[in-house]
């Protein structure tokens, strides 16, 4: 026996209705919201280490980096930062320094990147950032967030020298850690003479502004394959952000299999 027929086509229209009003009222809500990401080049991390090798006379700098960089962050409209949607995650398994042991020996002892393979770092403030992001001129801030090296997670605080240039914002960020805050032990090679306990980590880096915003999304909206959030430009649907016509194809899929149960 058929089912009784149901008016699927109010449904979606009124769901589209719907979807359509929280498309518009959320942008007001976000207004002045500005997402920086990390653009494909022109970033670098990298750690460096004094040491004292056995043939070498005077001490050297271990300088170990990496451009395998990829995050972001986000600022709301009274220039904070949200920390929900602001992490910088670096690949760790691609450090490099001019020493292939002792890469390995980092890599396998030190930070152990098989069971640990990035660093994490959510930003949760910045102090000294105008309200409105500029557009020009250099800028001396102060970064603080909590970073996760080796499994561990401890505050953490950088100084930050960054010069805006229209959509892009370039500079450098440092800060100071030593071996035990992460839980790494310090490296003690035959020839290695000694390694002081004091780690310097740099980050060069290029974000840029953009255009579409931050991809927050608080307008709530249900259809057949579960929960989506409406947002200003995108929509997020089982926690991915989906583009509308995305949307519209998962809402085909389920009148397609709604009639199909139908049928039988």
């Amino acid at each position: 026996m058929l089912a009784p027929p149901i008016a699927t086509k109010d449904i979606r229209m009124k769901k589209w209705a719907f979807l359509a009003v929280c498309v518009q009222l959320v942008p007001a809500a976000l207004a002045g919201q500005i997402r920086l990401s990390v653009a494909p080049r022109g970033n670098e991390a990298r750690f460096v280490v004094r040491e004292q090798l056995v043939r070498a006379e005077l001490p050297n700098d271990a300088v170990g980096a990496t451009t395998a960089i990829t995050g972001g962050i986000t600022l709301d409209r009274r220039g904070g930062v949200d920390s929900t949607t602001s992490r910088i995650v670096v690949d760790l398994t691609s450090l490099k320094s001019d020493r292939d042991m002792r890469d390995r020996f980092i890599k396998r002892r030190t930070i152990v990147t098989d069971s640990f393979p990035t660093a994490v770092l959510v930003v949760t403030g910045i102090t000294g950032l105008p309200a409105t992001l500029p557009t020009s001129g250099a800028m001396t801030l102060i970064l603080t967030g909590h970073l996760t090296i080796h499994g561990v997670t401890r505050p953490s605080t950088w100084n930050v020298t960054a010069q805006a240039d229209g959509a892009t914002i370039t500079g450098k960020a440092s800060t100071r850690i030593q071996f035990g805050d992460f839980g790494m032990v310090q490296p003690r090679v035959a020839v290695v003479l000694s390694v002081v306990d004091d780690i310097k980590l740099e980050y060069d880096f290029n974000f840029v502004r953009d255009a579409q915003g931050s991809p927050s999304c608080t307008a709530w909206h249900r259809n057949d394959r579960g929960p989506a959030i409406a947002g200003p430009r995108c929509l997020r649907l089982r926690g991915r952000f989906e583009s509308a016509p995305a949307l519209a194809q998962v809402d085909r899929n389920s009148r397609h299999e709604g009639n199909h149960r139908r049928a039988f």
